[in-house]
């Protein structure tokens, strides 16, 4: 092992282990990729890179240069984006998201899941549009 995504949600509990085992640390959650850097991550294994990647690389990229205010100003506009795909259970809406912010069809997910709803659908493209990742 030589580094550990944590999706835990628990910033001091991270910095604990990573302090005590030395190993890399990588965000699990992309709504904490922030916090994380600041605290030493390595990076962040994300699901909202698949529809946006270019917002996480310009946060990254901002705050290991020292433009944290500019880090931070990305990270409030990441966040909701980040939220959207968790409208409901992962994989459905990042599948959706991918499908209409690239036009490659990705299908539906298989059972159990489900497709997408009608209002986790409007609620996800109105922060897509917002972001400009649709029309």
């Amino acid at each position: 092992v030589v580094a550990v995504k944590d999706a835990t949600g628990d910033l001091a509990a991270a910095v604990e282990k990573q302090q005590r085992t030395g190993l890399a640390w990588y965000s699990g959650d992309d709504g904490l990729f922030l916090p994380f850097l600041s605290v030493g991550a390595s990076g962040l294994i994300s699901v909202l890179s698949n529809v946006d990647g270019e917002i996480l690389q310009n946060l990254m990229q901002a705050y290991e240069e020292g433009r944290v205010k500019e880090a931070a100003d990305l990270n409030k506009k990441m966040v909701p984006l980040a939220e959207a795909m968790f409208v409901e259970t992962n994989p459905i809406p990042v599948k959706k998201a991918v499908s209409l912010v690239t036009g490659i069809d990705c299908g539906d997910p298989r059972l159990p899941l489900t497709s997408l709803s009608e209002g986790a659908l409007a609620k996800m493209t109105a922060v897509l549009r917002e972001n400009g990742l649709l029309p």
